[in-house]
């Protein structure tokens, strides 16, 4: 669905920011996220927080769970494309260009 999303935004000459890493294959403009070494323990955290409310536990009661790194990532093929000149100050705050 995101790729879908970038692909029509980019039609329409947009520019795009999507937040997650799983969106890093879609030609989005900038992505960022939260580096987290395996996208399943996101998962696996969600069910384990959903489990405890379905039990009755209050939402408000459980631990917040923070990024303890968030990665960006930047397309310059898609900046580019859309004809955006990324600063060079932004460019080199990234963690990750796309050539």
């Amino acid at each position: 669905m995101a790729k879908r999303v970038s692909v029509f935004l980019g039609k329409l000459l947009l520019k795009d920011w999507v937040l997650g890493r799983r969106t890093h294959h879609c030609p989005a403009l900038v992505v960022y996220g939260d580096e987290r070494a395996d996208e399943a323990e996101t998962y696996r955290l969600v069910g384990i927080y959903t489990g405890k409310i379905l039990k009755g536990v209050k939402p408000g009661d459980l631990p917040v769970q923070r990024a303890t790194k968030v990665k960006l990532t930047i397309n310059l093929k898609t900046a580019k494309a859309l004809g955006i000149a990324v600063p060079l100050a932004l460019s080199g705050r990234a963690d990750e260009l796309i050539e």
